[in-house]
């Protein structure tokens, strides 16, 4: 705090050493509302007061009772790691988006950055998890609805002075000659860029003539 003294608990008045991260759970559904601190529950409109959670985790404890709205869960915060790179494991502290999956009924589906939901085997690559996020939704998956936000995270990089192992992209061989040079590929790769060029431009031109072609004869009939 900043004037030094410890945060106090609603619940008794006793002073806390601890800090906890609620979970939030619909009583009827046993739905993931929310999750996070005493304060971020308030902010979120859950709360009138960052103490009532603590009153209302207390009651609920004490009582026994199955509660009628919400049902609290709590963990004990643990602290944040230092951000420094680790040069050692090639890792750097980096900010990335951590993403929120949810069904239609708002339980929590997947969470995790990009890269973890690709490596979970959730999306093809991690550009297919930005599309869907702009999306708004990914009905295959059951992801009816998600949200991001920006996090520090350890991520994976080439220590100082170190090969990337991206491997490089193979070329394709050309017929009737055993061993190319850069020249002679350089310019088997244009021809390839251009005829690939050429058909995607006389589709795009066949679809504009074919659309002309229709506007101009239902003009001829409205004559």
């Amino acid at each position: 705090m900043a004037d030094g003294k410890a945060p106090v608990c609603a619940a008794g008045g006793a002073p806390v050493t601890k800090q906890y991260i609620y979970s939030l759970y619909d009583a009827k559904t046993g739905a993931l509302r929310a999750k996070g601190t005493p304060q971020k529950l308030m902010e979120q409109g859950y709360y009138n007061r960052a103490e009532s959670v603590c009153t209302g985790y207390a009651h609920q404890k004490k009582k026994k009772a199955k509660p009628k709205k919400w049902r609290l869960e709590r963990e004990e915060k643990q602290p944040k790691p230092k951000a420094e790179p680790d040069h050692r494991t090639g890792t750097q502290m980096r900010e990335v988006w951590f993403y929120s999956m949810f069904d239609a009924d708002g339980n929590l589906l997947h969470e995790g950055t990009a890269a973890e939901l690709v490596e979970k085997g959730l999306f093809k690559n991690t550009q297919t998890v930005t599309n869907v996020f702009y999306a708004g939704h990914c009905r295959p998956q059951g992801v009816y609805s998600l949200t991001r936000k920006r996090i520090r995270r350890g991520v994976l990089c080439n220590a100082p002075g170190a090969r990337s192992s991206v491997p490089k992209k193979s070329r394709p061989p050309i017929t009737g000659i055993e061993k190319p040079d850069e020249l002679q590929r350089a310019v088997h790769e244009l021809c390839l860029y251009n005829a690939a060029a050429r058909t995607t431009f006389q589709a795009a031109f066949t679809r504009a003539y074919r659309k002309t072609r229709v506007f101009f004869t239902f003009s001829h009939y409205d004559q």
